[in-house]
């Protein structure tokens, strides 16, 4: 991973991390993707699915515009049709300009999600910022795959 940030460059090695498997829903179509609210763009939600393990990362604004991200996880597979809880956390720690840190997560409010298809589904958002990241997030939404889905084999 290579960056040029304010007339500052760098790089530092990225691996994939193998979760060992694939978890898909409706048989084996995996929900791991980008999805978005296709009446809403600009803001959106990266979905991944290992057994025992669902992740998203949610992209929106914070009080001044400025974009952000967050973190969800629960330890149990996706499920089509149920809905799912996931607490929110807000991440802070080092970055390509800053001195190291330790990572570090504050729980900041929840999401919730149903899966209708593999393709399609339902998710709210509540968000309040923790401090010095202004504002919050509320969104209650339809959303659905942006990238193409994948097959597990």
């Amino acid at each position: 991973f290579s960056w040029n940030l304010d007339g500052e460059s760098g790089s530092m090695p990225i691996s994939l991390l193998e979760a060992g498997g694939c978890e898909g829903v409706q048989g084996n179509q995996l929900i791991d993707g980008n999805w978005y609210d296709p009446g809403r763009s600009g803001f959106g939600y990266d979905i991944n699915s290992y057994p025992g393990l669902e992740t998203m990362l949610a992209y929106l604004y914070d009080g001044k515009g400025q974009a952000r991200w967050l973190q969800a996880v629960r330890e149990r597979s996706a499920s089509l049709g149920g809905t799912a809880s996931l607490p929110l956390l807000q991440l802070q720690g080092s970055c390509p300009l800053c001195s190291y840190s330790n990572t570090t997560g504050h729980e900041v409010g929840a999401l919730s999600r149903r899966y209708n298809t593999p393709t399609s589904g339902e998710l709210e958002i509540d968000v309040q910022f923790r401090a010095p990241v202004p504002g919050s997030w509320s969104q209650d939404t339809p959303i659905q795959m942006l990238t193409d889905p994948r097959s597990c084999h």
